[in-house]
């Protein structure tokens, strides 16, 4: 009886492990032949130039067909790559070059076939354990519409240069881009009176250099504005300047101070200083003929005149004139 018993257990275990080891074989040959299957993906569309261009639709879903075998897919389930990037620069650059001109916002297509995004998201997908993919749809759509641009000289009225030492600014400074451009919108763009540069100070200038300066970016509370760029570049030229004075015999006539024609004015001083700068790269000594100066009447019931330099060299810089009045006598 105990040796029946026996034998029974010995021919079920034998059963249990064959079903097994052909369950296992079922399943790997199952697994392991190559079959298609469909992911899907987002698709993302590269290479649009927003400033120029809004895109108002395109297709947010690309389904491919991947030839692999059951392991990889399995494998692709866990480990799958959410998002396609497909650039359509090129694309629209073409359309742009060879269409009619087209209006401002006035919509227009990019259709991409079928073929085309295979190339295009060629290299985004893992190709281990997989035959071939293709895409499924026919083909992917995009509606762009082209921006209304317009042009601004950006303003850097607010950029505070600070020098070190005796140097200082000699010349203008350069700027570049020196044209910012604006798109969007008509009503928008309309609100936009200028583009200036942010109020910002630079430093400790000792040398002639290229300073990268941030906009003010008003065109950010419009949602439909895009600038072309959100800094601009300052070329300063500097140079350091060496300080001289001269003294210079000053005159003024009758009439400005409404004297008679024969009378006799004394000016006391009659001379003054002045103190100037000169770059040190276009170092000379002044003379009195390169400065010209003016004497005004303050007020009319006084006898004092205010000294002004009016006329000098270009490269040359006035830093003070003294005295800063003048007395005058008038002797009929």
């Amino acid at each position: 009886m105990a040796l029946n018993i026996r034998q029974k257990l010995r021919q079920s275990r034998g059963f249990i492990f064959a079903l097994v080891a052909v369950t296992i074989v079922w399943i790997i040959t199952a697994v392991s032949e190559h079959k298609p299957f469909t992911e899907a993906y987002h698709a993302r569309f590269d290479g649009v130039d927003t400033a120029r261009f809004a895109i108002l639709e395109a297709d947010s879903l690309l389904s491919v067909e991947i030839t692999s075998n059951g392991f990889m897919a399995f494998n692709r389930g866990i480990h799958r790559t959410k998002e396609l990037h497909i650039n359509i620069g090129k694309m629209i650059h073409n359309v742009a070059a060879n269409a009619a001109p087209v209006k401002s916002w006035e919509p227009f297509d990019i259709v991409i076939q079928s073929e085309d995004l295979s190339e295009l998201i060629k290299g985004q997908i893992d190709m281990r354990g997989v035959d071939n993919f293709r895409v499924v749809q026919k083909s992917a759509h995009v509606r762009l519409a082209q921006r209304e641009r317009r042009a601004f000289v950006p303003d850097i009225s607010q950029v505070d240069f600070q020098f070190k030492g005796m140097a200082g600014l000699y010349g203008h400074p350069s700027i570049s881009p020196d044209t910012i451009y604006l798109y969007g919108s008509r009503t928008s763009l309309d609100k936009i009176q200028q583009v200036r540069a942010s109020r910002q100070t630079i430093s400790n200038i000792t040398k002639s250099g290229s300073y990268r300066v941030a906009l003010d970016p008003e065109w950010s509370k419009y949602p439909d504005l895009r600038s072309s760029d959100s800094h601009v570049n300052l070329s300063i030229p500097v140079d350091n300047f060496i300080e001289q004075e001269l003294t210079v015999r000053i005159s003024v006539g009758n009439n400005d101070i409404d004297a008679a024609s024969n009378a006799k004015v004394n000016l006391y001083p009659p001379q003054v200083t002045v103190r100037y700068l000169m770059p040190q790269s276009k170092y000379r000594r002044l003379s009195g003929n390169d400065l010209q100066i003016k004497l005004s009447k303050e007020c009319q019931d006084c006898n004092t005149l205010k000294p002004l330099v009016v006329s000098f060299p270009s490269d040359v810089r006035i830093k003070a004139i003294e005295p800063s009045e003048i007395q005058y006598i008038v002797i009929e």
